[in-house]
Formats: C-alpha cells, structure tokens, sequence
C-alpha cells in the first residue's frame, strides 16, 4: 500500500482499499465505497475522528454526513455516533 500524500504516513491505499493507521476503513467495489465492519465498530464505541475523516475525504471525497448515512448511523454531538 502507498501512503496517502499530505497524511504524514498515518492512511495508506492500495487504489482499492483505504487504511487510516491500522483499520481498513472502506474499498472501492463496482464504483461504490463501502465501509467495514470494524469501522463501523470502532465509531460506534470511539466516535468520530476528525484525522481518519480527512483520510476518508482525501481518498473518496465523502464527508462526515455522507460516511454517516451510508453506514445508517448518526453524530449526537460532534464526536458521539449512534444507529439510525
């Protein structure tokens, strides 16, 4: 995997897959960005992360409200992300 210019070597990309430290964040199938699981998990219990929401927008261009929908969650607050 590459690093991700302007990332200082924290998300890396095979042109498929996003990795942002040390989580596969999402890949790129037929033209649609899809999330892992254990991205899912991680914002469930972690919250938001405004460094790894950089990483996702500089490899697909999705911002947070974006990421959110298609995960069928949602920010209570600016960190906090509950289920739909």
């Amino acid at each position: 995997m590459k690093t991700i210019k302007g990332t200082y070597r924290k998300a890396f990309t095979d042109g498929k897959r996003l990795k942002s430290y040390d989580t596969i964040i999402c890949s790129v199938q037929d033209g649609e960005v899809k999330f892992t699981e254990e991205y899912r998990n991680y914002l469930l219990l972690n919250g938001w992360s405004a460094t790894t929401g950089r990483h996702i927008c500089n490899f697909c261009g999705l911002n947070k409200s974006q990421v959110l929908q298609k995960m069928n969650l949602k920010a209570v607050g600016r960190f906090e992300i509950v289920e739909q």
